[in-house]
């Protein structure tokens, strides 16, 4: 409710749909895991890997708000290390997958990933309760924040000063 109330939303009130993906995904990991074999048909594993999508998109798309609206004016740097990260990550993982369901065959090597998901889920959560004061710790969402208080500052400032600009869309 006091998001709601806030003149200005924080980065936190994007993470809602972040928290519901994070349920979603580890759920879609796991249903794929455990329904991926021979007897059960292949759709079954394929509908039932919905939740997985579903997560991605809730997960992805509001932690980047997130970093948007707490890096503000270092944006561009954090997601570029995002997107580096994440394809490392990605390089990373064919390297070992294959001796990983050699080993530990289709339904634990499928469940890895899930149990990792597993351990990420609190992520949002903490981040919503805790975000905020874990931002003003770090140096460069503490500048940022303060550059966004300048600029906000100048921005009320000017604004008594400047007459009316209602006829100046039409010049």
């Amino acid at each position: 409710m006091k998001l709601f109330l806030a003149k200005t939303a924080t980065a936190e009130s994007r993470l809602p749909p972040a928290m519901l993906g994070s349920i979603a995904l580890p759920i879609g990991m796991f249903c794929f895991a455990w329904t991926n074999c021979p007897s059960i048909h292949w759709a079954v594993s394929i509908v039932l890997s919905a939740p997985f999508g579903f997560g991605c998109i809730l997960v992805v798309l509001p932690v980047v708000n997130y970093l948007i609206d707490s890096y503000t004016i270092f944006a561009a740097s954090v997601l570029a290390a995002s997107a580096i990260l994440r394809s490392v990550l990605a390089a990373a993982f064919p390297l070992f997958t294959n001796q990983m369901y050699t080993n530990l065959g289709i339904h634990w090597a499928s469940s890895v990933p899930a149990f990792l998901t597993v351990l990420c889920m609190p992520f949002p959560f903490v981040m919503y309760r805790y975000g905020a004061s874990l931002r003003m710790k770090c140096k460069y969402t503490f500048e940022a924040a303060e550059m966004m208080k300048r600029m906000q500052q100048n921005q009320k400032e000017q604004a008594p000063a400047t007459p009316s600009n209602e006829g100046a869309d039409s010049k």
